[in-house]
């Protein structure tokens, strides 16, 4: 049986592992009232929503691609079967990318984005701590090391994925040089929540829905899955190989010869999370 990999959408180099912690201060802890007017503070409110909102579509978005990454689909189903995942590994990487590089990187003043709400929360908040604030803000600049990836991940954006430059498009290596690693999109994700963390004035948010939440505690007798578990399990539960032992007996131990210890693993792992019994 003919089997295709499901592969990252971005090529698998090297992460930049110092993407900086935020570390919670007095001032954070301040309350909106007493930072800006209260005109200001609705602002302040509708702005850091819309900004949020976005990116917790981009790390709900990552959520389920990196469940799918788990998923070992190129093992347990068939060509034909793959063709969903692939989909969703492309389409969601891609707005993740966006998302993110459009919220670190943009520059055009129009755009709602880091850089742009810290210069408006410097210019409208109370004129006695706007100094204080500044210097607040300063602290929650991008690290050296991101700003390299994120001129990468720049020209990702404006050459391949918002356009499609066709120098870019057509030459292997020009566009080799545009990508980022999958794990360094992981890692302008998490900058992401960091940042964010460090404009929400005396409260906390979730990047992640509620059902993709970790922090979540589940009743007893609840399905704790999130639904993308939940669309795998069921994947995996229809999956030839797995069903094999019970459905093919004839065939099942020359198929079971050729198989790695890994994927014996594998075989045994999946079978009991869809109810089988263990063969091995």
């Amino acid at each position: 049986m003919t089997k295709r990999k499901l592969v990252s959408a971005f090529p698998n180099d090297e992460c930049i592992k110092k993407t900086g912690v935020f570390r919670v201060n007095a001032f954070n802890e301040r309350k909106v009232a007493e930072i800006f007017t209260e005109e200001k503070a609705k602002e302040y409110e509708l702005k850091l929503d819309s900004l949020w909102h976005e990116l917790v579509q981009a790390h709900a978005s990552m959520y389920v691609i990196e469940k799918v990454l788990n998923f070992p689909a190129d093992f347990l189903l068939d060509l034909g079967r793959q063709t969903f995942l692939h989909l969703v590994l492309g389409n969601f990487t891609r707005q993740v990318a966006l998302a993110v590089i459009n919220a670190l990187t943009d520059d055009d003043p129009r755009s709602l984005t880091f850089t742009s709400l810290k210069k408006w929360i410097v210019q409208n908040c109370l004129p006695e701590i706007r100094d204080e604030v500044s210097v607040y803000l300063e602290g929650l600049a991008i690290e050296d090391e991101i700003k390299s990836l994120l001129e990468r991940a720049k020209t990702l954006r404006n050459k391949l994925l918002a356009h499609l430059d066709s120098e870019y498009a057509i030459d292997p290596t020009r566009k080799a040089e545009a990508k980022i690693s999958f794990v360094n999109l992981q890692c302008l994700v998490k900058r992401t929540e960091e940042l964010l963390s460090g404009l929400c004035f005396g409260h906390r948010r979730s990047m992640l829905p509620v059902e993709y939440s970790y922090l979540v505690c589940h009743p007893e007798g609840v399905d704790r899955r999130s639904d993308i578990e939940y669309i795998l399990d069921l994947l995996a539960a229809d999956s030839t190989i797995l069903r094999m032992p019970e459905e093919q007996e004839e065939y099942w131990p020359v198929y079971a010869e050729g198989l790695t210890q890994e994927q014996k693993k594998i075989l045994n792992k999946w079978r009991r999370r869809i109810g089988k019994s263990e063969v091995w």
